[in-house]
């Protein structure tokens, strides 16, 4: 498995991207579980601006490869260029849960918060009409369906802006409305660790640590000087 990435890398360094894909295909074939190799295959595929068959590699490297969190990464950046916000969300905040304390993650908060913008501008603008109720009951596709059901139903919480104050209360009563109507038929552990915090009373110092110094540093840091734990979460 190494042995194939660093050759595939070599020549794409040497710009012989067609012999890099096709010996990573190659690889794939005898380590279809290999994360490292989809994610490698993707940047060549971005880089021929096959950006939607990049983004299936991503996604396949995810399920054959779950815990391998690069791809999270990628996914989100790349779902960010397209009409579904939704998993960008998910994705990034996913890569976030595994990867911490890296200038990555900063960037990967950035894009969760610029994820929630964008998600939220859409419904404004009423660009996915297929979306026609708000109400528990209204029928959905699958998870993606059911996430942005229940965000849609709580805009009116984050009507007057994007920020820390505001994400922590759309989450908060995302988390209740997710529980209450779908944990059960689409079961997440991202979503059952966040229910756990919340229940716990570490969801707010969570949400503060995801958002709050990218949102608005100087407002962070007086939350801080109040909840100085936070500073060695």
């Amino acid at each position: 498995e190494q042995a194939y990435s660093i050759a595939a890398g070599c020549l794409a360094t040497k710009k012989e991207t067609k012999k890099a894909k096709t010996l990573l295909q190659e690889a794939l074939k005898r380590y279809p579980h290999a994360g490292m190799l989809y994610n490698q295959l993707s940047k060549i595929q971005e880089q021929e601006a096959d950006n939607e068959g990049a983004l299936t590699t991503l996604l396949t490297g995810i399920e054959q490869e779950p815990a391998y969190h690069v791809n999270y990464y990628d996914a989100a950046r790349m779902y960010m260029s397209t009409n579904q916000p939704v998993w960008a969300v998910v994705y990034a905040e996913l890569f976030l849960n595994i990867e911490q304390q890296t200038a990555r993650a900063t960037e990967t908060k950035d894009m969760l918060l610029g994820a929630y913008m964008r998600l939220f501008a859409r419904m404004a603008d009423k660009e996915l009409p297929k979306y026609k109720g708000t109400a528990a009951t209204t029928t959905v596709q699958g998870f993606a369906d059911a996430v942005y059901t229940t965000y849609l139903k709580l805009s009116p919480v984050v009507s007057d802006g994007i920020n820390t104050e505001n994400l922590i209360m759309l989450r908060t009563r995302f988390m209740m409305e997710w529980s209450k109507n779908y944990a059960q038929r689409y079961p997440f552990s991202m979503f059952s660790r966040m229910d756990d915090m919340l229940r716990n009373g570490y969801f707010d110092m969570y949400n503060q640590w995801v958002f709050g110094n990218i949102d608005n540093p100087q407002q962070f840091d007086a939350w801080t000087k109040f909840h100085p734990e936070a500073r060695s979460e």
